[in-house]
């Protein structure tokens, strides 16, 4: 398949792909890369030309749940569990989704909404689809005397309906924001609930408060009761609405404050022979991150990439694995980790893309429970001993391995 981005592009990937297999190839504009499959959906082959000597492989999000399920050829059925919330203020709690049911979720929300306790709730929204329940429980809130504060993503690509959610939440009174200094998109997913008796309950996820995406993502949630994690999601909400963000912890990253430092910095702990880093991503594609993973595969670092789509870095050491998970769930949850005896363990809203790194405010939170840190470390386990995965090569060929 040749063709050209201007003329072509769309026809190509709605004709051709969504019948095909899930990989497009993205490039600078003009330029010209082909696709050949070799008549072998079990192997594809990326071919560079004079003219891009870097595209990047990524997968088709167009393509339906229905049309993963033919071309992935399996699935794994997921039985819904419920979470025990009642204990929130206690315990940090980590849902997992789609295993956990999204609606126990938003049982804390509407538990702080009713709750005479309860100060203020600020959170962000992104896309949260057509379903009501969020809005009604904010604007539940609000009535009840309750100070409600939210960022809503008008620029969302394909969420004109937060337009209408906006409209919404104005006409009754709850304070909602656009961007932080009118400049960075919001692509954080979190909350802040204030009690007055100075307690705090927040929440960093990887993935939207979308009931209905959560039925069809891999991805995860946590609530903290963590106070140092509450304060700087407080002074990160205060730079939302206009005002400075002083930070008081390092257990959570923010991009446009400490998240590219911290992460370099982490990469260079782990740069030796028994140094290990896995990261788990939708894409990656930051320079000086890659040069970072690079250098630390030489000195003997082993690292493990995820990735779903877009992937500048085709690794060329036998130190460093590049796979690739498609089945009938969209994978959407980011981690990181950062050693091999004491792990050091993050997860958030975070792509390894320089324009999110440099032009959105994204959140990244460290896992400090011992409990969620073996649970979050069991599901790293069963992607980097899967049995079903692409597998990319130095050759810039992506195998599947079923």
């Amino acid at each position: 398949v040749l063709f050209n981005y201007e003329k072509c592009i769309k026809l190509y990937l709605n004709e051709v792909f969504s019948n095909t297999i899930c990989f497009k190839v993205l490039y600078h504009k003009d330029k010209i890369c082909k696709i050949d499959f070799n008549g072998n959906k079990n192997l594809i082959k990326i071919i560079k030309n004079k003219i891009d000597s870097n595209p990047v492989i990524v997968y088709n999000d167009n393509i339906h749940i229905k049309d993963l399920k033919d071309i992935c050829s399996y699935s794994i059925p997921i039985e819904k569990t419920h979470m025990d919330v009642s204990n929130v203020l206690n315990k940090d709690i980590l849902f997992e989704y789609p295993e956990n049911d999204f609606r126990d979720f938003l049982k804390i929300i509407y538990d702080a909404s009713i709750d005479r306790n309860v100060k203020s709730i600020d959170i962000t929204i992104y896309r949260i689809g057509n379903n009501d329940a969020l809005a009604d429980i904010l604007i539940n809130a609000k009535n009840n005397g309750i100070k409600v504060s939210v960022n809503i993503e008008v620029m969302a690509s394909g969420e004109i309906i937060n337009e209408a959610w906006k409209h919404k939440l104005d006409k009754n009174n709850v304070f909602v924001n656009v961007y932080a200094y009118n400049t960075f998109k919001i692509h954080a997913k979190m909350f802040l609930i204030k009690y007055k008796d100075g307690s705090y309950l927040s929440n960093i996820a990887t993935g939207n408060y979308n009931i209905n995406t959560s039925n069809q993502y891999t991805d995860f949630s946590l609530v903290t009761r963590s106070w140092t994690v509450a304060k700087t999601i407080d002074g990160l909400f205060n730079m939302i609405n206009g005002g400075k963000l002083n930070f008081v912890t390092e257990d959570l990253l923010v991009t446009q404050y400490n998240a590219r430092d911290e992460i370099m910095d982490l990469i260079k702990s782990e740069s030796h022979s028994d140094g290990f880093i896995f990261i788990k991503c939708n894409s990656i594609d930051d320079k000086g991150i890659i040069n970072a993973l690079n250098k630390a595969a030489k000195k003997g670092c082993v690292i493990k990439l995820v990735v779903r789509g877009a992937c500048k870095w085709i690794p060329k050491h036998p130190n460093v694995e590049l796979r690739s998970y498609v089945w009938d769930k969209l994978e959407h949850s980011r981690i990181f980790i950062f050693g091999k005896f004491f792990p050091i363990i993050y997860l958030g809203s975070l792509d390894l893309l320089e324009r999110k790194i440099n032009k959105r405010i994204e959140t990244m939170i460290k896992i400090n429970d011992f409990n969620i840190k073996d649970k979050i470390m069991g599901y790293v386990d069963s992607y980097l001993n899967g049995s079903k995965y692409w597998l990319a090569f130095n050759s810039d060929i992506y195998e599947r391995r079923y």
